[in-house]
């Protein structure tokens, strides 16, 4: 009780301005691609004989009719169309270089090993929310006298995503500004969706979109939810 240190970080209106700014490019990006397909569907009402619409061209082609029309199946099936009572994992792909009659189905193996990799994901992900991100080292005689007070263990202090949040509402406390709660409990919640949140959420829905049996609506709707996950992910 001899001495008492306070260090405070506060984030200024330039890290603010970054975040919204980043907020708005998203929800503004969002709102483009969804227009961007509202054009497109009302063109091809207009012309016959057109072809399917690339909804993502890595996960799925929506046809270019009404909702409720059949969902063909991922690129690499090259069209072939896709019950809406049928797995994506039981599906045969078809490849049209090698004819109809040569089709794709996937291994045994390949159901155990992606709810392995998604479990593995998963967890990696929550640990490394878990673990030691970054470390704060105060060195010179303020880092002696803090030494001192702690039996002259080194004044090394590790944060992982979950302690950096804690840290960032008890500063909110501390200064007791309503600012200081809207400002820190808005990064504090952008900081858990991006890094934790939305990447096991992308491995789900990923998960139900291979073994789930779904109707066409519900696979557009998967897929729109598969881009905006992605889009709002920072796991890399």
């Amino acid at each position: 009780g001899f001495y008492s240190i306070d260090l405070l970080v506060i984030p200024k209106w330039g890290l603010y301005a970054n975040m919204t700014a980043q907020i708005i490019s998203q929800l503004s990006s969002h709102y483009i691609i969804h227009y961007h397909r509202r054009i497109i569907q009302e063109a091809t009402r207009q012309l016959d004989d057109v072809p399917p619409v690339i909804v993502r061209r890595d996960t799925v082609l929506l046809d270019s009719s009404e909702e409720g029309s059949d969902l063909h199946s991922p690129v690499a099936n090259g069209g072939s169309t896709l019950d809406s009572s049928e797995r994506l994992c039981n599906h045969a792909f078809r490849r049209p270089h090698r004819g109809e009659s040569d089709k794709l189905v996937a291994r045994a193996t390949v159901a155990p090993l992606l709810l392995i990799l998604a479990l593995s994901v998963s967890v990696l992900v929550v640990l490394g929310c878990v673990l030691p991100t970054y470390s704060l080292n105060v060195v010179g005689i303020v880092g002696v006298l803090v030494e001192s007070g702690q039996a002259f263990i080194t004044a090394t202090t590790e944060y992982s995503v979950f302690s950096t949040i804690k840290l960032l509402f008890e500063q909110a406390s501390l200064t007791g500004g309503g600012a200081d709660y809207l400002g820190l409990g808005a990064l504090s919640v952008l900081l858990v969706l991006s890094v934790l949140i939305a990447p096991v959420m992308q491995c789900v829905v990923l998960l139900v979109q291979w073994f789930v049996p779904l109707t066409a609506k519900r696979r557009y709707r998967l897929a729109v939810a598969l881009e905006m996950l992605q889009a709002w992910q920072y796991a890399e």
